[in-house]
């Protein structure tokens, strides 16, 4: 963890145990300590790779979902997820001009994987 993010580290023992200085730690005790940090500590997150966890992205997830229910696609703002996250979203969905297109574009696609 020291060497993943030492400040990160640091901060959280200040904050959970007041632990100004872990140098005076036996390794040990520090390793216990250290394990013990919540979720969302600052040294956990570093170590994960998370911005944000699951319970902090819901609200935001709505937002989109209610977004695609209200505004039409040209007037839709960006994903707030998407914002939040930085990852870039990727178009999906497929139009089709007609209920025939579909149709058969469905057909393909099953021929496709029930052949596999």
């Amino acid at each position: 963890m020291l060497a993943k993010d030492k400040d990160a580290l640091v901060c959280d023992l200040a904050e959970t145990y007041h632990i100004y200085d872990y140098k005076e730690l036996p390794v040990k005790t520090l390793a216990v300590l250290a394990s013990g940090l919540r979720e969302n500590s600052r040294i956990m997150m570093s170590m994960r790779g998370y911005t944000y966890l699951a319970p902090e992205l819901v609200l935001p997830q709505i937002y989109d979902i209610l977004s695609v229910l209200v505004f039409n696609k040209e007037d839709r703002p960006p994903s707030m997820t998407s914002v939040m996250t930085g990852a870039t979203a990727e178009k999906t969905t497929k139009g089709f001009q007609s209920g025939a297109d579909f149709e058969a574009e469905r057909e393909r696609l099953i021929k496709e994987y029930t052949h596999v």
